[in-house]
């Protein structure tokens, strides 16, 4: 049923037997994840809606079809949308996923929580109750989208999210206590230190109070599935100055660009991840260029390596005359030669 009918909402599949055994395939042409989409920005109020409202339709056309929505998965990196319009099509993997469901359903609440505008006051009403109604383990999918109908007007500017408190003191009553703060410091430092707090506890970092807590904030990838580390710091008292401060010689900062080949044009790569592409609202890297896709590339740091991946571009990247697959990752080293459709460039 599902691979027959290109159901509204759901990434189209198809059924193939590669060395005789069953495989479905997705079309995800012109789609970024999730996960990838919003790596490096917020969610307002109007990305919310989208999405939800996307599941929604995703969901009342699967039921149409007689499918199961319990196999609609719900991992950020897995969930595909339009850079234009935003608007989600959904994974649906009639296997075992059914049983991941209720984790899924909490993994892309965390996300969500950490990635929301907390200048957007109706966003923050909103992942916070699919927040704590998944954790609850009593998430409708109906309550979200009606909460999302009733928001009438929408002011001009970002409204401050005060008020919000009763959230978090529903759902961590003894862990966050009172507070006199409002809006950011109230709401957001608490629930980030939360966070803070239960990944200390599970790397085994926890520390005396008073004590520095710093993690370098990294994306890495784990048997399938991307998470995420989060920069984690809690203040500590200044030492007192004991000896002279001796000068050292000042350390230089490697410069990291790319050139054009064509113009000679050169763009940093000082600030990673940085994208490039042609979608200019979208991309830290703008290259007007037919043969570019919208969010071609992406260019991101580990382990202190600068890689390339491509996005599963229409027209293709190549590091070295090496043609990339589709969401493969490349280092790169001074002086490769990178094609990102027909435009060339040069790493440095």
């Amino acid at each position: 049923m599902f691979c027959r009918n290109e159901i509204n909402g759901l990434l189209k599949g198809s059924l193939k037997y590669p060395e005789g055994e069953g495989k479905i395939y997705y079309d995800i042409s012109s789609r970024q994840s999730l996960f990838t989409l919003y790596e490096r920005k917020n969610l307002g109020f109007n990305d919310v809606k989208n999405l939800f409202y996307s599941w929604a339709e995703a969901a009342a056309e699967a039921e149409r079809y007689l499918l199961n929505t319990g196999y609609l998965v719900c991992r950020p990196e897995y969930i595909y949308l339009d850079p234009s319009t935003k608007k989600a099509s959904w994974l649906f993997y009639p296997t075992d996923s059914e049983a991941d469901y209720p984790a899924d359903l909490c993994g892309l609440a965390e996300f969500l929580l950490e990635k929301t505008d907390h200048k957007d006051a109706d966003a923050v009403d909103i992942v916070y109750k699919f927040y704590r109604d998944a954790k609850a383990g009593t998430f409708l999918l109906s309550e979200i989208t009606e909460m999302i109908e009733a928001v009438k007007v929408r002011p001009g500017d970002a409204e401050e999210a005060y008020g919000h408190d009763e959230y978090i003191r529903d759902e961590f009553p003894a862990e966050t206590g009172e507070s006199k703060e409002t809006g950011e410091s109230s709401v957001f430092k608490r629930i980030g230190k939360l966070f803070s707090d239960r990944k200390a506890k599970r790397n085994g970092n926890e520390k005396e109070e008073g004590n520095p807590v710093l993690q370098t904030a990294e994306t890495f990838e784990r048997e399938g599935k991307q998470e995420q580390d989060y920069l984690l710091w809690q203040e500590t008292e200044e030492e007192p100055e004991t000896k002279e401060t001796v000068i050292i010689a000042e350390k230089t900062e490697a410069v990291r660009e790319l050139k054009c080949s064509r113009d000679g044009k050169t763009y940093s790569l000082k600030k990673l991840p940085a994208f490039l592409g042609k979608m200019k609202s979208e991309v830290d890297i703008f290259i007007e260029d037919d043969s570019v896709s919208r969010i071609h590339a992406r260019f991101f740091e580990s382990d202190g390596k600068v890689f390339i991946e491509d996005l599963n571009s229409t027209n293709g990247s190549a590091v070295n005359e090496i043609d990339l697959e589709a969401y493969e990752k490349v280092e790169l080293y001074p002086k490769d030669r990178i094609r990102i459709g027909n435009v060339d460039f040069i790493y440095n």
